[in-house]
């Protein structure tokens, strides 16, 4: 479930407890997804023409490893944004909090995204 924020209502606290859960699910997903795609791979030996044409389960293993992708440039992102996060002050720290929760928003998208994915693997594929 995707919560949504307001600077001037959420405490930063609230923020913060959002997205350490949002990132604790992330990398979760992430490391199933990744198996998921690893142990295919090893299974057959995929080259990118043939990828579209699998499927793990009722999941086409191309959606898992676009999933993947996003999900490692949100990373990306994340990272970045904390390498420049605004000098604190009351309006430098307002700001800092609506990158991190624009963030955590995202991450829920992409966790709910996994969870799906995840879900269709899980489907037998008769």
């Amino acid at each position: 479930m995707s919560k949504s924020y307001s600077s001037e209502t959420d405490k930063p606290e609230r923020i913060l407890a959002d997205w350490a859960a949002a990132i604790a699910d992330f990398h979760t997903y992430h490391q199933q997804v990744v198996t998921c795609i690893s142990q295919i791979g090893i299974e057959h030996d995929l080259g990118r023409e043939n990828i579209k044409s699998v499927f793990i389960g009722q999941c086409p293993v191309s959606l898992l490893v676009k999933l993947v992708a996003t999900m490692q440039e949100e990373l990306e992102k994340l990272l970045q944004d904390m390498d420049q996060l605004v000098n604190p002050g009351p309006s430098g720290m307002s700001q800092n909090y609506e990158k991190l929760a624009a963030h955590t928003h995202v991450l829920h998208q992409l966790n709910q995204e996994a969870q799906k994915g995840l879900h269709l693997v899980n489907l037998s594929n008769s």
